[in-house]
């Protein structure tokens, strides 16, 4: 049997059909620190994600490449995403070359190629 799968990237949906095995049920856990502002609360993911067990970091090696793709309707991006960028790259637990942000038009004109190297570096 099969189920279809509707996801929202950036403004349109992505429509997937998938096999009903494959499909995981959504669990819902209490998550410590919900108050905090998203940086902090990005970088303890990180550093403690859910059923991992380890830091993400354990999971990779310099060889891996990584893709984040942002939608821009995210709130606080900015804040999202240094502690990520600054987590993969200055832990050189992957090579700068092999990680890549995609972004909309509207969201890279607001957050230009400098200004990442400023908050990775920050």
């Amino acid at each position: 049997m099969t189920e279809s799968v509707s996801l929202i990237v950036g403004s349109e949906p992505w429509n997937f059909v998938l096999p009903t095995e494959k499909l995981q049920p959504l669990k819902r856990v209490m998550v410590p620190g919900l108050g905090l502002p998203p940086g902090p609360l990005m970088t303890a993911a990180l550093e403690q994600p859910l059923e991992l067990g380890a830091p993400l970091y354990r999971a990779l090696t310099p060889d891996d490449q990584v893709v984040i793709l942002v939608d821009e309707r995210l709130p606080e991006i900015v804040e999202l995403l240094a502690p990520l960028l600054r987590h993969l790259l200055l832990g050189l637990y992957v090579a700068m070359g092999w990680v890549a942000v995609v972004a909309a038009a509207p969201l890279v004109a607001r957050m230009p190629g400098a200004g990442l190297a400023l908050l990775v570096a920050g």
